[in-house]
């Protein structure tokens, strides 16, 4: 049984340290206060995040999972850089998930493209634009050019493609069907944005007694004001782990995979 003992973690990576008792198991106390910036950002994340999130017993002692790839959003609206949901990273993003989704067919995992659209009357828009402006300006609409995917996504022969209209790919939609007709019990989560749908996701998804993987790197969000699309990652990653879902970079997961 894990007990977390203590997390604690400041502004900027000044300092961030992890103690993780597990009775029986370790006592672990990591330090990076003599780290530059950079490394903190590089190194200090990903180390702490994945310590947490891996050493959840009942994740790492369930065998032969049943997994299938949720691919979220790979749409221009992300991708065109005159959208002004553009993520500056998209190209590498993209290269991830197109690197999980050849893995998953190779090993004849089932693939789940999504989606967002929404009616051009905006009918079927609800809650979704409450904070984005005058309502008639809302993006994803059907016919547009941006709800396509991008043009460098590998679309599987005989694709599944499941059309949502909220932030969790489960609502409205298909999708549970679709996984429970396969016998899934692990989802793993690429695609954008990463703070909004695939967080959303990812939490709805354990909600409904599903394990989640979370490949944060093969996720991608537009910059704000305050937070940049690594930070946006880490953020989210941060909150994931302490009870939703493993969290791994795209690389670690490609060699245990």
């Amino acid at each position: 049984m894990l007990d977390f003992g203590v997390f604690m973690h400041e502004s900027a990576f000044s300092c961030s340290k992890i103690r993780v008792s597990c009775t029986g198991y370790c006592e672990r106390i990591c330090f990076f206060q003599n780290l530059s910036s950079k490394e903190r950002i590089d190194n200090t994340y990903y180390f702490n995040i994945s310590y947490l999130s891996q050493n959840n017993l009942h994740f790492n002692n369930l065998k032969n999972m049943k997994k299938a790839l949720l691919v979220i959003d790979v749409q221009n609206i992300y991708t065109h850089s005159e959208s002004e949901l553009y993520c500056t990273d998209h190209k590498q993003t993209v290269k991830k998930i197109n690197g999980l989704i050849e893995a998953f067919q190779k090993k004849g995992y089932p693939i789940v493209y999504i989606k967002h659209i929404h009616k051009a009357d905006g009918s079927d828009t609800g809650r979704m634009f409450d904070f984005a402006g005058p309502i008639e300006d809302f993006n994803f609409k059907e016919g547009s050019e941006e709800v396509e995917f991008d043009k460098d996504l590998y679309l599987v022969s005989n694709a599944t493609i499941i059309f949502k209209n909220r932030y969790s790919s489960f609502v409205g939609t298909s999708l549970e069907k679709i996984l429970k007709e396969n016998n899934i019990d692990t989802v793993t989560i690429c695609g954008f944005m990463t703070n909004f749908c695939c967080e959303s996701t990812a939490r709805d998804a354990h909600d409904r007694d599903y394990y989640v993987e979370f490949i944060s790197d093969a996720t991608g969000a537009p910059e704000s004001e305050t937070m940049n699309e690594t930070k946006i990652r880490e953020v989210v990653s941060e909150l994931l782990s302490g009870g939703i879902s493993k969290i791994f970079d795209y690389e670690t997961y490609s060699l245990e995979f």
